[in-house]
């Protein structure tokens, strides 16, 4: 049986689009009518996810129970909140919420641990870092994570902030530097646990013209994973 997606999205609104885009294209589809019926609550006004965890912010839970209420009343069966962060905050959205959460930092240790990665890098915001949503995760699958140094770490926060802001990456070197220091501390893919990071990715020359950034090319994208399991539990076939 299909079932209807609902996206609680605007985390932030260019990434929620990437999500979209990403569904429509691994659905395989022949036509209009092939792909699948999908509700997005795109709202920029949840509070900041990492603001609200260092305690200096509001607590964002109460906007997204509101989102997901809505799309549950809109007809969604499915729902997912695109962002990893956020999830520091799925145990309270969920149990507030009548349909099933996926839960998206899970979803990409399972398909990791399907590979057999066994040590991965991460980029991912300090929100996401400090709470140690993903060493929980992966560590139920018997892996290692490795996080850039701090000095390194505070650059890539910076530029998500100025990616979420609508500005280009001032020192797109450093982002190369990150990456080489992952790898060269022997992670096997380099998980990408901020759905802003591919936008800063794609500013690297030899990254630029790369549709996806996929296992096979050395990197696990939150997004792409979601993307298929969201698919696969709509009852609709990847491509």
């Amino acid at each position: 049986m299909k079932k209807t997606v609902g996206i609680i999205g605007g985390m932030g609104p260019l990434a929620s689009c990437d999500l979209l885009r990403t569904i429509i294209c691994h659905t395989k589809a022949n036509q209009d009518q092939d792909h699948i019926h999908i509700i997005m609550d795109c709202n920029p006004e949840i509070p900041d996810r990492s603001a609200a965890i260092a305690g200096n912010g509001p607590d964002p839970v109460p906007k997204l129970i509101e989102s997901g209420r809505r799309l549950e009343e809109a007809g969604a069966d499915i729902l997912v909140m695109h962002c990893n962060t956020v999830h520091y905050f799925y145990e309270p959205v969920a149990e507030a919420l009548e349909k099933p959460l996926l839960h998206m930092p899970r979803e990409l240790a399972k398909a990791m641990a399907a590979r057999g990665i066994k040590k991965a890098g991460i980029l991912a915001t300090d929100g996401t870092k400090n709470t140690g949503i993903y060493d929980s995760v992966l560590t139920e699958e018997n892996m290692e994570i490795i996080y850039p140094t701090p000095e390194n770490q505070k650059f890539l926060m910076e530029t998500i902030y100025e990616v979420k802001g609508g500005k280009p990456c001032r020192d797109i070197e450093r982002i190369r530097v990150i990456l080489k220091e992952l790898r060269d501390a022997g992670a096997e893919s380099i998980i990408i646990g901020c759905t802003e990071v591919p936008l800063i990715l794609r500013a690297l020359p030899e990254y630029a013209d790369i549709e996806e950034f996929t296992f096979e090319t050395g990197f696990a994208d939150s997004t792409i994973v979601i993307a298929d399991i969201i698919i696969k539990k709509a009852g609709y076939l990847l491509k």
